[in-house]
């Protein structure tokens, strides 16, 4: 299977997720939701997926509320919750962040979501020039996988911020 076919098979699972979880709807109601990332440029090689929430004040009590409706909806194995807005965790970025897991046929997603004020918010900001580029020049895109695809057959872990 090619690439393109390979990324396009995964975009179509992950908009499975979001649809069956309601997981856009659920963040909704703190802010305004950005899918960023792979998943935004059909460049997915692996089961990830990126979002941000912009608020204009993101508050803990908000964040809170949202982790409970996670817990309770049961769609999700695991929902993991990290302040990294009222604590700097060694100077990354500042926010809310979720990392959950949801299992789709068998296969386990990760699911990376982001809430903190637009300002703050790099994934976004990262995703309007990436898209820029991708628009100046869509035969770009195989590229792009296939330089992916190489670093994850070394085993490379990109870092945050690294």
């Amino acid at each position: 299977m090619s690439l393109i076919k390979k990324a396009e098979n995964l975009k179509k699972i992950a908009e499975e997720i979001l649809a069956e979880t309601n997981l856009k709807s659920i963040l909704s109601e703190i802010g305004i939701v950005n899918i960023v990332g792979s998943f935004k440029f059909n460049v997915m090689c692996q089961p990830d997926i990126d979002l941000t929430v912009n608020s204009d004040n993101p508050s803990l009590d908000k964040a809170n509320e949202i982790t409970n409706r996670l817990i309770d909806s049961g769609k999700f194995q695991s929902v993991a919750f990290t302040d990294m807005y009222n604590y700097d965790l060694e100077g990354k970025s500042r926010g809310f962040y979720w990392k959950l897991k949801v299992d789709k046929d068998g296969t386990f997603w990760k699911i990376d979501i982001w809430y903190s004020t637009k300002e703050e918010d790099f994934a976004s900001k990262s995703t309007l020039k990436f898209e820029n580029l991708l628009n100046d020049n869509p035969e770009k895109r195989e590229i792009i996988l296939e330089l992916k695809d190489w670093l994850k057959s070394t085993n490379y872990q990109y870092k945050h911020g690294g």
